[in-house]
């Protein structure tokens, strides 16, 4: 009976306008949209090679103790399915002799309009146009049985109440799927005709899949709410009202006020507040060190017997007779030190500017937590962090850049900057400080670093991130699915 029930939902759901109306849409957009987004990751991976090549064509031969190295970070060929946080993600590492590699976001201003009005890719499709679509394929699925009377019809024959209900969201989510699915796979092809993004690649393939059955989860927690409102409504107007209300409360103002709320709850300094405290802590020990460093020669050169009262005329002048071997044995003696010195400075500039930034990154990962958990009680909000983290434009890609940034600072440091040393030198009677290749050292011959080997977030870290959307998604599917089922095993079809 139930199987019959549900062809009747069939047929009739496609005899329906809205039916033809969600497959122009579906064929339409969907193809377009990836389209759109394949053309945008094939710029943005031309601009990523051409920023490598002219790197390594001006740096090649100049490489010094000052040598800045340069990494950039690949384009995920994922992000074709959600931008996420694309305009963040535009990042590029630099690398400094004192130890901090600085990272930095290019904003790519060559389309402003897009910036400020957002561009159109999968994610934003199934969030927007496709939740719009199952509610109106679901707002009337029971109400309008009960206006026209052939619901009482219905019931008055010995149907179980349950297989109605199964039969009314089965049947018009499978209606559903036949244009969106084929939308899905014109839009594969359209991707896999690109020779920038291969479909079947072992990297790319599985996070897909598991991207489309995500797809087919919200698509069926959207149907679950359409009909759970229907029943909950007396009539078709009041439902369609009460739809429209909740997509804009879980589509534009959950995902907006999330942020808001945990920035008020829980406010943090903002990045140029830290920048301006790792800059005063820097300058604090580097006045610290220079004052150490002056009484260091004052007690070198008193403890050797140089510097005494002797030494002193009446004038205050400083009158000093060394003989060079003795000078050379003092200076090797200040060097020791002094290196010890600057050794330990370092080490405390080090801790010091790490213990900034680990206070200042778990201060925002709170806030970010507090946000995402206030944005998760919006399935479309679940829908796009899941979505970002597969596609490799969520949190996690930054956190991974950083990592790897971390990374290429010290693989520079090894193959670039320990190559290079200080050398304390007196010209024209002022002693200077300037840096030079090791003994045995090319600087020619070293080769230009590279960031090479980056690689984007892999699937068990995206899902690792994104479980408690999906689990979330599948909640919602159930609850809706449950609250329709139990209301209307004691619904008043009159």
């Amino acid at each position: 009976m139930i199987w019959i029930l549900i062809r009747k939902e069939i047929q009739e759901s496609i005899v329906d306008f809205r039916f033809w109306i969600a497959t122009v849409l579906c064929l339409i957009l969907v193809p377009l949209g990836m389209y759109v987004s394949l053309k945008d990751y094939e710029q943005r991976l031309e601009g990523y090679q051409t920023s490598n090549q002219q790197y390594l064509y001006h740096s090649r031969g100049r490489i010094d103790a000052n040598f800045q190295a340069e990494g950039y970070r690949a384009p995920s060929p994922l992000s074709v399915f959600a931008r996420g946080l694309k305009d963040l993600l535009n990042l590029k590492v630099t690398t400094a002799r004192d130890g901090n590699a600085k990272i930095e976001s290019r904003l790519d201003n060559t389309n402003l309009q897009a910036i400020l009005f957002g561009r159109i890719d999968f994610v934003y499709i199934v969030s927007t146009v496709v939740s719009i679509l199952a509610f109106i394929f679901t707002f009337s699925s029971i109400t309008s049985e009960k206006e026209i009377g052939t619901l009482r019809l219905i019931l008055s024959n010995s149907i179980p109440r349950s297989n109605i209900i199964i039969a009314k969201t089965v049947g018009t989510y499978l209606v559903f799927l036949v244009p969106f699915t084929l939308s899905l796979l014109i839009a594969l092809l359209v991707l896999h005709t690109s020779r920038s993004f291969s479909l079947g690649s072992m990297e790319n393939l599985p996070a897909i899949l598991v991207m489309l059955a995500i797809t087919l989860l919200f698509t069926l927690c959207m149907f679950c709410l359409g009909v759970l409102i229907s029943v909950l409504s007396c009539s078709s107007i009041v439902s369609i009202i009460v739809v429209l209300l909740i997509w804009v409360v879980w589509a534009l103002v959950i995902p907006k006020m999330g942020p808001m709320i945990a920035q008020i709850t829980y406010p943090i300094q903002s990045q140029q507040v830290i920048d301006g405290q790792k800059r005063m802590t820097q300058e604090n020990l580097q006045s610290e060190l220079k004052a150490k460093t002056n009484r260091l020669i004052m007690s070198t050169m008193m403890g050797s017997g140089i510097l005494n009262l002797k030494n002193f005329t009446l004038s205050g002048h400083v009158k000093l007779y060394v003989d060079p071997g003795e000078k050379k044995k003092i200076k090797e003696e200040f060097d020791q030190k002094k290196a010890v010195l600057e050794l330990e400075y370092e080490k405390r500039l080090e801790e010091a500017i790490g213990q900034i930034e680990s206070e200042y990154a778990k201060k925002r990962r709170i806030q970010t937590s507090i946000a995402m958990n206030l944005s998760r009680l919006s399935p479309t909000c679940c829908l796009t962090y899941a979505f970002s983290e597969l596609a490799g434009t969520g949190t996690c890609e930054i956190d991974s850049f950083t990592r790897k940034a971390n990374q290429f600072q010290e693989l520079v440091d090894q193959e670039v900057y320990n190559k290079f040393q200080s050398i304390d030198m007196v010209l024209a009677g002022k002693s200077m400080n300037v840096t030079g290749a090791k003994e045995g050292v090319d600087p020619n011959d070293i080769p230009v670093p590279q960031m090479s080997n980056y690689s984007h977030t892999t699937l068990a870290e995206a899902i690792q991130a994104c479980w408690v959307d999906i689990l979330l998604l599948a909640l919602f599917s159930a609850l809706f699915f449950g609250g329709a089922f139990v209301k209307f095993l004691r619904y008043d079809a009159r």
